[in-house]
């Protein structure tokens, strides 16, 4: 089954979901990747037959028919929501990532293709004051093989950010360091380098072995999700890890966001087409679909912005997308998204960009001496 063939059944399936859970269950479980599966140095993770065997030649033996069961129990949990709305009362939602484990979760604990062992693994050594190591997201066994798997997720939103100054090709590491994270919390470097530097290998250590449900060995694969967001108007460099078919999108300053869509070729006649939603951090996920009094129009969406800003008493990067409604449907659907960031916002990731460069090659120097003394024979 091809890449393409599975993203097409993906959107048909994103435009007929209506609850908001459902629609970023699906999206988590069947959108694309956000890394590439050949340019990645680590297995990727898919929890989709179909997709599977779109990115390996191993996948399983009737990928179409699980596709198909999928979707259908997707439309099932739209039809009733209350299982999974329930199930995500018991966790804590209120954190991106949190929500994006507990929505894997639910659907590992209804999937024929695997048997959860699992979540959420404190690993802890003991020889260290019980000290924590890490949290293996989760554990579970594939059914067509008895395939241990140790699944490592993450949900990610980074922007890039250019150079200050017109600059050569970035090279790889350079590149990963410009694509930061709405709050300037971490950069695509920073969580890469987590993932296969430590998130990984969790299951290979000693202090792992007390607490894994099974001996092993394990397959560790990278559960990654996301979008990217390019500079408006401008096409950001992307790292050679990305992905071919990521979600994208693009960020602006309040004021270049306003002037850019004012200026757009017949936007005064496509004004009573199209709208505008602010999403609430909850609601990063999937492609938003919303109600008639959740669309603004374009001057509405301005002054929802600045009053947002100005009632928070701090000005935050805002996560907006524009929309258009279907034929014969009251819904308005997403047609693309945008962050809309302060007029600080830049400058300031410039700064972090730094911060977390020199940060990062601190730590290698230390690894790098750490092993040399290691290495270094006793007196």
């Amino acid at each position: 089954m091809r890449i393409d063939s599975v993203q097409h059944a993906y959107g048909e399936l994103i435009e007929t979901l209506r609850e908001a859970p459902v629609r970023d269950l699906a999206w988590l479980l069947l959108s694309a990747d956000l890394l590439s599966a050949t340019r990645l140095p680590a297995a990727l993770a898919h929890f989709d037959g179909a997709q599977a065997m779109a990115n390996s030649p191993g996948g399983p033996a009737d990928p179409i028919s699980h596709s198909r069961c999928l979707h259908d129990w997707l439309l099932a949990c739209d039809a009733d929501t209350e299982p999974l709305r329930a199930f995500l009362a018991r966790g804590e939602s209120h954190r991106l990532g949190r929500y994006a484990e507990q929505l894997l979760h639910f659907a590992l604990l209804h999937s024929p293709r695997f048997d959860l062992l699992a979540a959420g693994l404190q690993v802890r050594d003991a020889r260290r004051g019980n000290m924590t190591l890490g949290e293996c997201d989760f554990l579970l066994a594939r059914r067509a093989d008895h395939q241990l798997l140790h699944w490592e997720l993450a949900v990610k939103l980074y922007l890039f950010v250019p150079p200050p100054t017109p600059s050569p090709v970035l090279d790889e590491r350079t590149v990963q360091f410009h694509w930061l994270g709405p709050n300037l919390a971490d950069s695509l470097a920073d969580k890469v380098a987590r993932l296969l530097d430590h998130q990984l290998r969790l299951t290979t250590l000693e202090a792992a072995r007390i607490a894994l449900p099974a001996a092993g060995p394990w397959l560790p694969q990278v559960y990654l999700k996301g979008w990217l967001f390019h500079p408006l108007a401008q096409r950001g460099q992307l790292p050679a890890v990305a992905s071919e078919s990521h979600g994208r999108g693009w960020w602006a300053t309040l004021d270049a966001w306003w002037a850019h869509a004012q200026s757009m070729p017949h936007a005064s006649a496509a004004a009573h087409e199209c709208r505008w939603a602010l999403l609430p951090r909850a609601r990063w996920l999937a492609p938003a679909r919303v109600g008639d009094s959740a669309a603004l129009s374009l001057a509405a969406m301005h002054a929802r912005i600045e009053t947002h800003w100005r009632e928070r008493g701090i000005a935050e990067p805002l996560l907006i997308v524009s929309l258009t409604r279907r034929s014969g449907e009251e819904d308005w659907f997403e047609g693309e998204r945008g962050f809309i960031v302060p007029d600080f916002w830049a400058p300031r990731a410039r700064h972090r960009i730094e911060e977390l460069s020199e940060r990062a090659d601190a730590a290698a120097r230390r690894a790098l001496a750490q092993s040399a003394d290691d290495g270094a024979p006793s007196i």
